[in-house]
């Protein structure tokens, strides 16, 4: 199959984003915003308040069942969240 110009472009301004501060700090407010979505409905309504900073997702919770659920399922949480992403931006989640 033939690319076409514009496949190409989309290629190379992903591949810049990713490379700059620039894609990483959107990276990084598009995991904040995926959150909901990536911990589940159950989750996410205990949830009062997520930041991320240098990999580590801070989560701010109302409930220590979920703060327990999140560390029971951290790994597939990460990889589910860097799946959704495309790219690698979490690394750690860390419940408060």
């Amino acid at each position: 199959m033939k690319r076409t110009n514009m496949e190409m472009a989309g290629n190379v301004l992903k591949q810049l984003l990713e490379s700059t501060s620039i894609g990483s700090s959107m990276s990084q407010q598009e995991a904040i915003v995926l959150w909901p979505k990536v911990a589940g409905e159950a989750i996410a309504k205990y949830t009062q308040n997520v930041t991320i900073y240098n990999g580590t997702l801070f989560v701010q919770l109302k409930s220590s069942i979920a703060a327990e659920a999140i560390r029971t399922q951290q790994q597939e949480l990460i990889d589910k969240m860097n799946k959704e992403l495309g790219v690698t931006v979490v690394k750690e989640i860390r419940t408060r």
